[in-house]
Formats: C-alpha cells, sequence, structure tokens
C-alpha cells in the first residue's frame, strides 16, 4: 500500500474446556465462612467454549486535515454444556424432593455478530469534526435442557384412612431462543477551540434498530403416586397395605385426592409453546460538554442524553407455568438516562495529576428482569419508571526522583437506586442491586533497579444489594508483585489477596429461583501466581 492508506488484519481465535462443580447453595449452608471455600458443589461441570474474531481495517489519507477508517469484523462466540448435573433439594408444590437430579447436558449458547464501522475524521483550524455510520447485525441462539429427576418414598396421609405415596418426579423442559438484532446508527461531534482557554464539543447520535426471532418451549411433566389404605392397627412398617393401587400422573396444578382405586387425574400430556416476536426502535443521543482551560488543568460541565436499546431476549416475558401461560409481548421500551456532570483535572507541575467529577444521572425506563426462563413462577421484562446513580470520582497520580516511584490512589462513590419502580413487587427507594456503594484504590510502583519493579495495590469495595436486596459485606484486598521487562520478554510473580479476605465472586439469596439462585461462590483466597509473555 502506499503512505496514504493501509490495511490491517486481526485474526483472534480463543478455545477452552472447563471442569468445575456447581455452586453451593444457602438451604445447605446458611452462614458461609473461609472453611466453605474450597467445598465443592455437589455435581459436576464440563463447559467447553470456543470465541474466534476476525477483522479487516482500511485507514485512507484524504489530506493533511482528513481521514478515512473502514472497519468490517465478524465474531463467533460459542459455549456448550458437555455435562451440567447439579444434585440438590428440590421443592414441588409443597414438596421437598431430597436429592434431585438436575441435567443440563447439551445446553449451548451461541452469538454472532457482523458489522462495519465507517468514520470520517477532520481536523481543521478551529479544532475536530468526526462523523461515523455503524451497522452491526447479531444474532443468538440459546438450547436450554433441563432434566429435573427424583426418585425416592413420601407418604402422605389422607384422611380418613387413605395414604398417598409419592415415588417419583419427573420434569423434562426444553427452551430453544433465537433472536436477531440489527442495528444501524448516525453519529457525528465537533470539538470547536473558540479560544485557546474555552472549547465547547457537542454531538449526537441516531440508532434504527430491528428486532426478530422466536421462542419455543417443551415441556413434559409426570409425578409417580400410588393410593392405597392406611396400615391397620398393629402392622408392622408404614408400606401401603392393599395392592389394588394405582400408578398416576399429576398435573402441575393438580394434588388431589383420589378415592381409592381411582386415579388422580389423567396423565398429563406433554406441551409446547411458540412465539414469534419482532420490533423496531428508533433511538438518539445528544452531548454538549463546554471546558474552560488555564495553566494548571481544566474544569468542564457536561450534559449527555443517552440510550440504551432491549436485547432480542428482552421482548417476551412469561408470567407462570403450565400450557394456560404462553409467552407474551413485553413491549418493553428504550432506556433513556440524563446526565449531569461537573469535572475538573489538574496538574501539579510535572509530578502530580489529579481528576475530579461529580455526576448525578436520571434514568427512565431503565429495564428490568425478574425471575428467569427455568424458574416456575415465570419471568417478567419491564420497565422501571426512574432510576438514579448519583456519585463522585477522584483520581490522583504522582511521580518522585524521575518517575521511579509512582503513587497511584482513586476513590469512588455512587447512591443507585429505584426512585419510581411502577410494579407492585419492588419498593420505590430501593437499592440497584449489584452496585458497590464504593471503591478505593492505593497503589505504588517503585522501580529500584533498571528493569525491576516492586508494585503493591490495596483495594476497598463496599457492600452492595442482592436482586432480594440482601446484603452483600464490603471488603478489602491487598495484592503484590514483581515486574521484569526486557526487551520483548517480561515476568510478573506475586501474591493476589495477600490477607486472605473472604469475599463472594457471586452471591444471590433469592428463594424465588432455587435452580440459579440461592446459592454462593466463595471468591479465591490468598494465591500466588507466576506469569510470562514473550513478544514475537
Amino acid at each position: 500500500m502506499n503512505p496514504s492508506n493501509s490495511i490491517g488484519i486481526d485474526l483472534d481465535y480463543f478455545g477452552s474446556q472447563e471442569n468445575t462443580t456447581p455452586l453451593l447453595h444457602f438451604a445447605d449452608i446458611a452462614n458461609p465462612t473461609k472453611k466453605d471455600r474450597f467445598k465443592a458443589g455437589n455435581g459436576k461441570i464440563k463447559t467447553l467454549q470456543n470465541r474466534i474474531s476476525v477483522g479487516a481495517n482500511y485507514d485512507l489519507s484524504l489530506s493533511s486535515s482528513q481521514k478515512l477508517n473502514i472497519k468490517a469484523f465478524f465474531q463467533n462466540y460459542n459455549l456448550k454444556y458437555q455435562d451440567n448435573l447439579q444434585i440438590m433439594d428440590y421443592h414441588y408444590a409443597s414438596f421437598n424432593l431430597p436429592n434431585t437430579h438436575i441435567n443440563q447436558d447439551g445446553s449451548q449458547f451461541l452469538d454472532r455478530k457482523i458489522g462495519l464501522e465507517m468514520q470520517y475524521n477532520l481536523k481543521h483550524e478551529n479544532g475536530n469534526l468526526i462523523i461515523g455510520l455503524d451497522s452491526i447485525y447479531n444474532t443468538g441462539e440459546r438450547n436450554l435442557n433441563f432434566d429435573i429427576d427424583w426418585k425416592g418414598d413420601i407418604k402422605i396421609p389422607i384422611p380418613p384412612k387413605l395414604i398417598m405415596q409419592l415415588s417419583s418426579y419427573k420434569h423434562l423442559i426444553q427452551t430453544k431462543v433465537n433472536a436477531n438484532k440489527w442495528s444501524n446508527s448516525l453519529f457525528l461531534i465537533e470539538k470547536y477551540d473558540f479560544t485557546q482557554s474555552f472549547s465547547l464539543t457537542a454531538g449526537g447520535r441516531y440508532e434504527l434498530a430491528y428486532y426478530s426471532g422466536h421462542r419455543n418451549l417443551y415441556n413434559d411433566m409426570n409425578i409417580g403416586m400410588n393410593i392405597g389404605m392406611k396400615p391397620a392397627a398393629g402392622s408392622r412398617g408404614e408400606q401401603i397395605e392393599h395392592p389394588q393401587t394405582t400408578r398416576s400422573h399429576l398435573s402441575q396444578r393438580h394434588l388431589g385426592t383420589p378415592s381409592y382405586g381411582e386415579r388422580a387425574s389423567s396423565p398429563r400430556t406433554p406441551y409446547t409453546l411458540n412465539k414469534e416476536f419482532s420490533q423496531i426502535t428508533h433511538n438518539y443521543a445528544l452531548e454538549l460538554t463546554p471546558a474552560f482551560y488555564f495553566q494548571a488543568g481544566n474544569v468542564y460541565v457536561k450534559y449527555e442524553k443517552g440510550f440504551r436499546s432491549p436485547s432480542p431476549d428482552n421482548l417476551t416475558s412469561r408470567s407462570g407455568s403450565g400450557k394456560s401461560h404462553p409467552y407474551l409481548d413485553t413491549n418493553v421500551k428504550s432506556e433513556d438516562y440524563h446526565t449531569f456532570e461537573v469535572g475538573s483535572k489538574l496538574f501539579a507541575g510535572d509530578f502530580a495529576f489529579f481528576s475530579l467529577a461529580g455526576y448525578y444521572t436520571l434514568t427512565q425506563n431503565e429495564i428490568y428482569t425478574i425471575g428467569s426462563a427455568h424458574s416456575g413462577n415465570g419471568f417478567k421484562v419491564g420497565n422501571y419508571k426512574l432510576t438514579q446513580r448519583a456519585g463522585a470520582e477522584i483520581v490522583g497520580e504522582q511521580g518522585f526522583f524521575d518517575e521511579r516511584l509512582r503513587l497511584i490512589e482513586s476513590f469512588s462513590y455512587v447512591d443507585a437506586r429505584i426512585l419510581d419502580s411502577g410494579i407492585a413487587s419492588v419498593q420505590n427507594n430501593t437499592l440497584i442491586p449489584y452496585v458497590s456503594n464504593y471503591k478505593a484504590t492505593l497503589g505504588l510502583n517503585y522501580t529500584f533497579v533498571p528493569n525491576w519493579t516492586f508494585w503493591i495495590n490495596q483495594s476497598f469495595v463496599g457492600s452492595q444489594k442482592d436482586t432480594a436486596q440482601n446484603t452483600i459485606p464490603a471488603y478489602n484486598l491487598t495484592d503484590f508483585g514483581f515486574n521484569f521487562n526486557h526487551q520483548s520478554f517480561s515476568l510478573s510473580f506475586g501474591i493476589r489477596n495477600l490477607f486472605d479476605s473472604f469475599y463472594y465472586d457471586f452471591y444471590n439469596k433469592d428463594k424465588s429461583d432455587e435452580i440459579v439462585g440461592y446459592a454462593f461462590l466463595i471468591a479465591q483466597g490468598r494465591s500466588y501466581f507466576l506469569e510470562g509473555h514473550y513478544k514475537f
């Protein structure tokens, strides 16, 4: 290629096989401690993943002040559960079914993206203009297999003389989702320098998105049951006495008390649900940022009107279980948020830098999901009427002894809450789940001899709430290590979580979905690492 244009090609592949166990459940361990860190879940999971990314990039210099960039890309991600078995106490209606086997073997998630991005850049006497066009087609497929299997012996008296024996529960659920989204957007942003001490940045984006897809559910459930006479007085054991009992299959909605010798209900035939969906959305975003510059730094004020359009999976929901509860259109809206921010970047000579910012974000129609696709109560997708995030951020960095010693500090605080939920099941003024109220870091890097650097980092992470508003405790971490760099070779080694702090990688004490919820994963304790890299 000539000096005015160039072509680049990127190719990336990742593949992995992970063998692990299911999460631990609060039903088994009500108050987890450090001693539970190395406990395995009851079952086995073998996950296969592969991801491939291909990109082609073309840069063209139209003149000394004009550039054009065109990028085309393709991404394919595939996750499959070769084995996924969870053994747990499962609840159906009022029955506790111990040691239920829940098998998800063969469940698979596939995500593909293909896109084209174009950007024109013009540098002029008073600033910079950028115009862009994006077109991205995203398709996702999810094949979810649930095979719930229990065998046992539960006896339930039926006054005056009958007894029911529950001996098996078999429930097969297969869910297939194919969802597509084609988004096309046009954007423009201009930074105009009115003087050396004042600039104004303004921009906008428009997005048109097309959605399509379908959901399919297959359901087959059988409950094995015997009905017989209670043992006569003085008889041994609790066996059902009368031999003329019948084997029955109870429907999801019927656990009745049939007369002796009759079937409890007609066998429940399997059923299938299907739902096609499509939608078109229009969204726009705006930004306006005046900035004032002086010798020691700058001060800026920013307003941003942004959006988040729904994912294709947000377009359908289901209010319960059984054939009488089909998939429904959610009519979910795009999120619209308004952010007001004031900040400053300050320099103290050449050795210190500070950044301060305060912001307030008001979001209309924030998208929520309550429940999951494998919950017996169904799942709901909708919009909260009004949510807010108010916070502040401070970052500092200092260098001493010709940059051999560097100190880094940061602190952020956010109050994220639902001001007006618009639904009865979520109270107003509730904290938004999984948002830490604060995070602070202190870091030190010291190059004590050429090519060798010692570093230490201390992090403080505030408390959070889970989906049921249970508190996830705050924690702090200390990591340290050494880095060695020589030409194309680098080496790092050290200790993570030096003081063996106790915290969670996953925490959900919501009992509404005991298969994927009401569980936890304790994060790794003190660990040692050694990493080497060589650049060719």
